[in-house]
């Protein structure tokens, strides 16, 4: 839950910049081409937690748990990865960035949910190994955590 909160900072830290002043000592300037790279990157991300959790309908859940029924999700985007509501945070905090040129409430996310992801997804993917088994490993020797292999 620590993890958890930690990385709601890099999402709140963002408000902060934009609402008061209290972090503009920290700006800096990018080419204007990266506002545009970032939109697009977080118009990505939305679309792929979007997709995630519309493919995952009852299976999903905020906390490390199979619930009765649950069945293996490896179609849509699941098909291309394996963790795409994790992707979609890494092409947020990317976006986020990119978008808001300042050294603390910028790279936020991208510091914060770097320590969620690292532990969590192990712990994961060893719940998932421990109740889908061998079609859990298939799954793992086909797709990648979070970048697609698209040349599959």
């Amino acid at each position: 839950m620590m993890l958890v909160s930690l990385a709601g900072v890099g999402l709140i830290m963002p408000l902060f910049y934009l609402f008061t002043g209290w972090l503009n000592f920290a700006d800096y300037q990018l080419p204007a081409v990266a506002g545009w790279v970032g939109t697009a990157v977080f118009i990505a991300a939305l679309w792929l937690l979007w997709r995630s959790h519309v493919e995952l309908g009852l299976h999903w859940s905020a906390k490390l748990e199979i619930r009765e029924g649950h069945s293996l999700v490896t179609s849509g985007v699941y098909k291309h990865i394996r963790h795409p509501m994790y992707a979609a945070h890494w092409l947020w905090a990317i976006a986020q960035a990119l978008l808001l040129q300042n050294w603390l409430a910028g790279p936020a996310l991208l510091v914060t949910f770097a320590g969620l992801y690292l532990v969590r997804v192990r712990r994961e993917e060893q719940m998932m190994l421990e109740n889908f088994g061998e079609e859990y490993r298939l799954y793992m020797n086909r797709t990648d955590r979070i970048i697609p292999r698209l040349w599959r």
